[in-house]
């Protein structure tokens, strides 16, 4: 997958700046937008919890895609390390636990 920035608009007043992408993933399917924001931020050097899909939109038959991204001054996604509840145990764990009692 192949990320080309296409326009790039900044919002100062929202605290935010909006780029349109070109994703050529020719002989792939269309990526998810969790790939996207993953490989945008890696390539912008951006904290990847600061990014946003808003919309990925394919055209018909071939492998390229459109896609708009918002990067926020702040973080909006919860870190993707935190699986495990408060009390430090994995919430499947605690299913299972009330249906054995």
């Amino acid at each position: 997958m192949e990320l080309s920035i296409t326009a790039e608009k900044q919002n100062p007043l929202l605290g935010r700046d909006e780029y349109e992408l070109t994703i050529d993933h020719t002989g792939e399917v269309t990526p998810a937008g969790d790939d996207v924001r993953k490989n945008f931020a890696a390539q912008q050097d951006f904290d990847r919890n600061t990014v946003s899909v808003e919309t990925i939109q394919t055209e018909y038959g071939n492998g390229i895609s459109r896609a708009v991204l918002t990067v926020w001054d702040e973080p909006v996604h919860e870190p993707e390390d935190e699986e495990d509840t408060e009390d430090g145990q994995d919430e499947t764990e605690d299913t299972q636990e009330e249906d054995d009692a």
